[in-house]
């Protein structure tokens, strides 16, 4: 695991979220409590550089891996978050940056 960088404790606008991975495998889904989260809109780079992938409709969250990580579980496409805010988001794309220990996650919101 990467070393975590204590930064993210100084972010503004983070909330709790909860985290459902979705099931694989037959094992049952399991959901995590995950604290500093932080949620922005996806920016035109990655827009552009996703070949149409995305539409510039989708948002982003960010939280440090450490926060999720009870040993297994790892971001993935189709999993889903739940804000504090009781708005629900599908991820579509979910990378560990590990230079910062920090889950990038593209999601788009459930209707």
């Amino acid at each position: 695991m990467a070393t975590l960088n204590a930064g993210y404790i100084a972010v503004d606008n983070t909330e709790t979220i909860t985290y459902t991975s979705a099931a694989v495998s037959g094992a049952a889904a399991a959901s995590h409590t995950v604290a500093f989260a932080c949620r922005s809109e996806i920016n035109r780079d990655e827009v552009a550089a996703s070949g149409g992938y995305f539409t510039g409709q989708e948002s982003v969250w960010e939280f440090p891996e450490l926060n999720l990580n009870d040993g297994n579980t790892a971001c993935k496409e189709g999993d889903r978050i739940l804000g504090a805010d009781g708005v629900a988001w599908r991820v579509l794309m979910a990378n560990l940056i590990e230079w910062d220990a920090t889950w990038h996650c593209v999601v788009v919101r459930e209707r």
